[in-house]
């Protein structure tokens, strides 16, 4: 298995994981800044 891991393959499912993430991690941000100004 860590031989199929090559470092194309590898970046390219890291960057959609990452891709994946980030909408939630700004979300969460937006969230976060919008009720502490609404506090």
């Amino acid at each position: 298995m860590a031989e199929m891991q090559s470092t194309a393959p590898g970046r390219r499912t890291l960057m959609k994981e990452s891709l994946k993430v980030l909408p939630m991690m700004l979300k969460n941000i937006i969230m976060k800044i919008q009720n502490g100004f609404s506090n």
